[in-house]
């Protein structure tokens, strides 16, 4: 039993760590990438931001499509069914590129009353924006064959190939902003037109090692054009609630949490906003052991082995917490300095470092809570998942409308309702995945009986 729990650490770990410093590297170079753009100007910086933050959540909502072909990709690798396994690939490549081209079309053709009525853009963010959008436009078609390309690297435990090329990505980036935006080198001076072209070029350079290390895996057979046709219904048939839960948690939730903070007041908004950056990078372990969990699972399931579909959540579950408790030890023994090199604002830094401990408090449960949401949704439970977390959030919005404006707590009843929030979600998550364990271990029993 020992050596079966080292096996699978060492298995999870394989997947998750490449993830995880990939995720840290992009980070350390974003933050490059931004103190370039933020010297353009004022109006650049804004541009750049409300329009890559629009492209993000598109691409980010849409590319949930690839954790279809993660769970049913996964248990074709676990039924040792590599045909259906490329068939789901490809098929997925053949969603993105529909998808993505209908989106590049649409961006270009509704860019200027997007920008003008919707964000209520003119004068010269209006420009900058529109020349930033024209040719950022193949954005979402670029990052959904990525998205669906790392997840075929995910699943065949080879997540070390998603580290090297999102690096050399990411360090192209920021060399090409460097020469483009400024015009350093004999470059010419293109501004915000260089810091779109550097983007779509280090993407496209990711994109391209990417097909190259699959290349043996996308052959196209017109044998296989009915597959391929069933396999796109089923995939946008099964993303649907995985589309909802991501619409859900990654937008309707922080949108709400937001806007009921920002009643409070500005220093309790720049405050949380500024002490969830912090956060969100101690979350980053979580993230990406959850996704090692959607593999192994969706794996394990598809070739019902039992007691790896136990161990996996309670294994990933103590890594994570692992790096949970280290990295916020970390960040509260240097929340002046984190704090400090964020924003310059006295008032601000001593407000964050008050309530960071609050809000690392408040997610405590949140790993938990993550890890059996995964492996639901790995076991084919995603509906289950959305319907609970609807009414979980629903339930969380109106203890922190009554704690904040008739208990009067302020920020502290939003830390309180998160923390109910996510308490809930993991009893009931938790305990939703050890039944339908149960279901699966007692009708193996009854087929032995029989």
């Amino acid at each position: 039993m020992k050596f079966n729990c080292f096996k699978n650490i060492k298995e999870i770990n394989h997947i998750a760590i490449p993830l995880i410093a990939n995720s840290i590297a992009g980070l350390l170079i974003k933050l490059v990438d931004q103190a370039m753009i933020g010297r353009i100007s004022v109006e650049a910086y804004g541009a750049i931001g409300v329009v890559s933050s629009l492209l993000f959540t598109i691409a980010g909502i849409l590319g949930v499509m690839s954790v279809t072909f993660n769970i049913y990709g996964s248990r074709s690798m676990g039924q040792e069914d590599i045909k259906s396994f490329n068939n789901y690939f490809i098929s997925s490549i053949f969603l993105n590129i529909i998808i993505g081209v209908s989106l590049t079309f649409l961006l270009l053709i509704s860019q200027r009353p997007l920008l003008s009525i919707v964000f209520g853009f003119k004068g010269t963010i209006l420009e900058d924006s529109l020349q930033y959008l024209t040719i950022m436009s193949v954005y979402v078609l670029i990052q959904l064959l990525l998205f669906t390309f790392s997840t075929f690297f995910k699943i065949i435990k080879e997540t070390k190939w998603i580290f090297i090329g999102s690096t050399i990505a990411s360090v192209m980036n920021v060399i090409l902003n460097f020469l483009l935006i400024f015009g350093n080198c004999g470059f010419p001076e293109l501004g915000i037109r260089g810091s779109a072209i550097a983007t779509i070029i280090a993407l496209s350079t990711n994109l391209i090692i990417y097909v190259y290390l699959c290349r043996k895996h996308l052959t196209v057979t017109f044998t296989n054009f009915t597959t391929y046709i069933n396999n796109l219904k089923f995939i946008c048939k099964k993303s649907t609630s995985l589309v909802g839960q991501e619409i859900l948690e990654g937008g309707i939730f922080i949108i709400a949490v937001n806007a009921m903070i920002a009643r409070i007041g500005d220093i309790q908004l720049s405050g949380y906003l500024l002490v969830s950056q912090i956060l969100s990078i101690v979350l980053i372990p979580m993230y990406m052991y959850s996704s090692s969990i959607l593999t192994l699972v969706s794996e394990r399931y598809g070739s019902n082995q039992l007691t790896d579909l136990r161990e996996f959540p309670k294994i990933t579950l103590g890594l994570i917490m692992l790096f949970y408790i280290f990295l916020s030890i970390i960040f509260i023994y240097f929340k002046y300095e984190v704090s400090a090199f964020i924003t310059n604002d006295i008032n601000l830094i001593n407000y964050a470092t008050n309530i960071l401990i609050f809000i690392i408090l408040a997610n405590i449960f949140n790993p938990l809570h993550n890890v059996y949401k995964y492996a639901l949704q790995a076991i084919g439970q995603s509906n289950y998942v959305l319907i609970k977390t609807a009414i979980i959030n629903l339930i969380t919005f109106l203890i922190m409308l009554i704690s904040i404006f008739m208990f009067k707590l302020n920020l502290f009843g939003v830390f309180i309702s998160l923390f109910f929030n996510y308490v809930m979600l993991s009893i009931i998550f938790s305990k939703k995945y050890k039944d339908v364990l149960k279901n699966i271990s007692s009708n193996r029993d009854s087929d032995k009986i029989v």
